[in-house]
């Protein structure tokens, strides 16, 4: 159990290295990363709800991707297609791996936290660089991916596929107010 949550761990780190130095990420990290994920899932036994949940955050990821395009196409009054204009492949490639590692309440938050952190980082490194335009989501979702795998893994303090829990600790902060 721990080679393969360090193995994965390692995976993500390494697109997230390579996103952020080289903004060029290797194409075959991503389904090593996904086909060691889920490997983790059936695993502890939750093959059923593993599949419902893939299922679920691919429409999610859909519905996201084609509210995008159609935004970005009605600012630029033509249809554009967002991938590799507005969102890089290997972002895409990233959210399947969301997709497979996030239960659905947990992948919204996670998406949440993602697009806030990547707004700080554009803010910070903006001044220090010229490539400050391009975000690098795919290293940013590695990196908090990363640290997601480690706390459920290594500490057990989430668990990253039970919405259950997630949903009993946002109300659990929600009924001390």
């Amino acid at each position: 159990m721990w080679i393969l949550t360090i193995a994965i761990i390692t995976f993500l780190l390494i697109i997230s290295y390579q996103d952020f130095t080289k903004r060029l990420i290797n194409w075959y990290y991503f389904p090593i990363a996904a086909i060691l994920l889920l490997v983790q899932l059936f695993q502890k036994g939750q093959s059923v709800a593993c599949l419902e949940n893939i299922g679920l955050n691919c429409l999610i990821i859909l519905f996201m991707l084609l509210m995008a395009t159609l935004l970005i196409s009605l600012k630029n009054r033509k249809f554009t297609i967002i991938v590799d204009n507005s969102l890089g492949s290997a972002d895409v490639l990233s959210f399947g791996l969301l997709c497979i590692a996030l239960s659905p309440v947990n992948l919204i938050l996670f998406l949440l936290i993602t697009f806030i952190f990547s707004a700080l980082f554009q803010v910070v490194s903006l001044p220090f660089s010229k490539k400050a335009k391009f975000i690098p989501l795919a290293g940013i979702v590695g990196v908090l991916l990363s640290v997601g795998i480690a706390l459920q893994d290594g500490l057990n303090i989430i668990n990253l596929t039970n919405d259950y829990q997630t949903l009993g600790y946002i109300g659990g902060i929600y009924s001390y107010w």
